[in-house]
């Protein structure tokens, strides 16, 4: 997550002043899945899928040590083939947050 600085510096001043912004955020994932599950093949071929409209956002949701998450609206940014590990086959994802992210850790 990252916040813009705006300049609010007047003409005839020797020192820049500053005031908080937007926040926005980007990010990254790992999506590790087993290739025999239906349902994970169905979730890769619709991030692949190329019908998508610009208006559609994903929902993510990560949940660390039960009650603690947080969540987000984002939008795919970037999507790489998959890798093998061993049984295990591996997808990267990039994406760019749409709106608030709530919760926290």
């Amino acid at each position: 997550m990252a916040r813009d600085a705006l300049e609010t510096t007047d003409l005839g001043k020797h020192d820049r002043t500053y005031v908080t912004g937007l926040r926005g955020a980007t990010g990254t994932a790992e999506l590790m899945y087993d290739p025999a599950e239906s349902s994970a093949i169905s979730l890769l071929n619709s991030i692949f899928s190329n019908n998508a409209s610009p208006s559609e956002v994903v929902e993510f949701v990560l949940d660390s040590l039960g009650a603690k998450t947080f969540s987000c609206s984002a939008f795919l940014t970037g999507v790489s083939p998959s890798v093998n590990v061993g049984d295990i086959q591996v997808c990267s994802i990039s994406f760019q947050v749409s709106g608030s992210i709530s919760g926290g850790f």
